[in-house]
């Protein structure tokens, strides 16, 4: 008799969470729903509207998963809730990082010799990745643009500095990158934090100031050189 208590116990546990995971996921539909029909064509169209227009390109995966089909009932196990709860905040972040690039919003600013850029952008990617904006040179400016000009426009709102230093160490353009975003950051109290290459020597040559402030190694695995540089970039989100 006990035995059967316990069994109907458990079965009776499985289902209350197959019954919640199925009301999570009906949620989550609705937010998915809200999302591509009213909140997408609304920051589409703010983008357009704008001197320099910011297009909106969704991942046309998730655009195919909002039209199919919908039964609550399909993700009543926790795997599939899970995907689906994974699926709506992937939409909701790059909607997020949309509105950040049409408001020019950027939370931490890339500087980086060109030789390494490369591996810069697999570092923008994995930021945005984390919902994110990076200023990456190559998704901010057009071709022709005076770069100068529009860096001084939008550092000024960046809330973080990243300086990358990879085998060949700060670049040129790069070391006068670095003193100006030296004033400006310490001036108002934000972070900057140096990242190192995996291609990076042992002792690579940087200002002074960069040897007194922590670094995200990507020579190491431990502690995660991914998780920390995140870490560091929302520090200076207040």
């Amino acid at each position: 008799m006990a035995l059967e208590d316990e069994s109907t116990r458990k079965q009776q546990a499985l289902e209350r969470i197959a019954e919640a995971n199925t009301f999570i996921a009906a949620l989550q539909r609705a937010r998915f729903k809200t999302l591509v029909e009213s909140c997408a064509p609304a920051y589409r169209n703010l983008g357009s509207s704008r001197v320099i227009p910011s297009s909106l390109a969704l991942d046309p995966s998730l655009l195919q998963l909002s039209a199919a089909d919908f039964n609550s009932s399909d993700y009543s196990d926790q795997f599939s809730s899970v995907e689906l709860e994974m699926a709506v905040e992937s939409l909701s972040r790059q909607l997020r990082l949309h509105r950040k690039r049409i408001e020019r919003n950027f939370d931490v600013f890339v500087s980086y010799n060109s030789e390494d850029r490369n591996e810069v952008r697999t570092i923008a990617t994995y930021l945005q990745s984390a919902g994110l904006l990076p200023w990456f040179d190559q998704n901010e400016l057009r071709p022709g643009q005076d770069w100068l000009t529009k860096l001084q426009e939008d550092i000024a709102q960046v809330k973080s500095c990243v300086v990358v230093i990879g085998r060949s160490g700060l670049g040129p353009w790069q070391k006068a990158e670095v003193n100006s975003a030296i004033q400006l950051f310490v001036k108002r109290q934000l972070p900057i934090v140096p990242v190192l290459l995996p291609s990076c020597s042992s002792d690579p040559q940087v200002p002074l100031f960069l040897h007194s402030v922590g670094w995200v190694d990507f020579r190491k695995l431990d502690p995660d050189p991914i998780a920390e540089l995140i870490r560091s970039v929302e520090s200076g989100d207040a």
